[in-house]
């Protein structure tokens, strides 16, 4: 009997492990997103493509609320696409380079045009700010899974290539 309990002690403490641990990768992956995504995007959206300072701002503020959302999700996603594409840190900066371009863009033009969409663009204007936007994505791809990588390391998460 006290074998059973002791196995099912031990059992709810990884269980409990494992949701902090999930937990805290979710919020560093969300945090991250968002802090570095939004001035990046804020300057974007209002010095290339127009948007006033505060459409862009009311833009970015429900990005930073859907970020919270769907950031912890991408890391997840990121994940997925390196085991997919057998990318793993011993990978060529170049293959690292591409699947990360490929798993951002993907991942968030997509969301990109939904966020335009709702806070009021035509869906034309959108669909333009989005795929103009894959300029950005492209420069920033690999750049951010750097800092994602980092900032996990931080808060004792695994990184995905670092």
């Amino acid at each position: 009997m006290e074998k059973s309990l002791e196995s099912i002690l031990e059992r709810g403490k990884d269980i409990k492990e494992q949701l902090i641990r999930g937990a805290k990768s979710y919020a560093a992956d969300s945090l991250t997103g968002i802090v570095f995504y939004t001035p990046l995007m804020f300057a974007y959206e209002t010095l290339a493509r127009g948007y006033s300072i505060g459409e862009s701002l009311e833009i970015r503020g429900k990005a930073a609320v859907l970020g919270l959302a769907l950031y912890g999700t991408y890391g997840q996603f990121r994940k997925l696409c390196a085991h997919a594409t057998k990318t793993t840190k011993e990978s060529s900066s170049k293959r690292k380079a591409i699947v990360e371009t490929a798993s951002s863009y993907i991942f968030n033009v997509s969301v990109y045009v939904g966020i335009l969409m709702q806070a009021g663009a035509d869906p034309l204007d959108a669909t333009a700010t989005a795929l103009a936007g894959t300029v950005l994505v492209s420069l920033t791809g690999r750049p951010y899974g750097w800092v994602l990588d980092r900032v996990r390391r931080k808060f004792n998460l695994p990184a995905t290539y670092g």
